[in-house]
């Protein structure tokens, strides 16, 4: 950097330097060295925690969609700790999976209604064919549903 610093110095000491800081810090051409500057003064940190929120919501629409933690880690390819780590660091995140929860528990309950009230397709088969279908209904999905929405009257 030194030489050709001082070897353009005299006819344009400003360019001179920057071209020379620009060829040893891997300035890339046309990016300002104001810009580049502002670039490498941003910590790392921010750079991760951007990379930390894609993750997150990552992990959530996986969530809500898998009703799972473990899959949906395995989806936003974390490990599980991370997870739990999140949900103690940040409020924000805490908040959105409390969302997230309540969303899935929402879709989760409706299921079960339908599937106490209005049953289910069972194919019956003879000799190796199908042959028809039955509507089931599950009486013990629908006495948890009572249980669950009436605690005083079904103990």
């Amino acid at each position: 950097m030194l030489q050709i610093c001082a070897i353009t110095e005299r006819n344009k000491p400003r360019e001179a330097c920057r071209t020379a800081r620009r060829i040893n810090e891997g300035l890339p051409r046309g990016v300002s060295e104001a810009c580049w500057l502002r670039a490498k003064k941003t910590p790392a940190e921010s750079r991760s925690k951007r990379r930390c929120r894609s993750r997150q919501a990552a992990f959530l629409i996986a969530y809500r969609k898998t009703a799972s933690i473990t899959a949906a880690a395995k989806a936003a390819q974390i490990g599980e700790p991370r997870h739990s780590q999140w949900l103690k660091e940040d409020p924000r995140y805490w908040r959105s999976f409390s969302e997230a929860q309540q969303e899935v528990a929402d879709v989760l309950e409706d299921e079960a209604v339908e599937r106490a009230v209005e049953g289910w397709l069972e194919p019956v088969f003879y000799r190796g064919r199908q042959c028809g279908t039955t509507r089931r209904h599950s009486d013990r999905l629908l006495m948890v549903l009572a249980k669950a929405w009436m605690p005083e009257k079904y103990r």
